[in-house]
């Protein structure tokens, strides 16, 4: 049997990687099929990610329950703000406010600052691909 090789994402938990680019994402909306579409794309070349991430759908309308319970949490923890209910699109975007408790909290996990450079990366990644 062929070893797997470790991803670069195999010690942080995908609540630790969506904080991280929450973090350093700025005050830019976003949708939540914007957000399954850029961790589809991340774990297109990554196995032990998309394992993780038990995608369905098509690519226009994929679905992820595990990034479904990471939006919902942030939402009912006011890490993220969300406009009020819009049939078509539904925007999200990081709630200033919560930052500096989100960066500590990062911290007190030690998160930061050892993965602060990749999910810096992240961030500009997701950023790039809400243009």
């Amino acid at each position: 049997m062929e070893k797997q090789t470790p991803s670069r994402f195999d010690d942080l938990s995908l609540g630790d990687l969506f904080n991280g680019i929450l973090l350093f994402m700025g005050n830019r909306k976003f949708t939540e099929q914007q957000v399954y579409k850029f961790f589809y794309d991340l774990a297109s070349d990554d196995s032990s990610l998309a394992s993780r991430l038990r995608f369905k759908g098509a690519p226009e309308n994929l679905q992820s329950e595990p990034l479904r319970r990471i939006l919902c949490f942030r939402e009912m923890g006011k890490l993220l703000e969300v406009a009020m209910p819009n049939p078509v699109m539904q925007p999200y975007h990081p709630r200033s406010s919560q930052l500096d408790s989100l960066r500590r909290d990062m911290e007190n996990t030690h998160v930061l600052p050892k993965y602060e450079t990749l999910l810096k990366e992240l961030a500009n990644k997701f950023l790039d691909s809400l243009n």
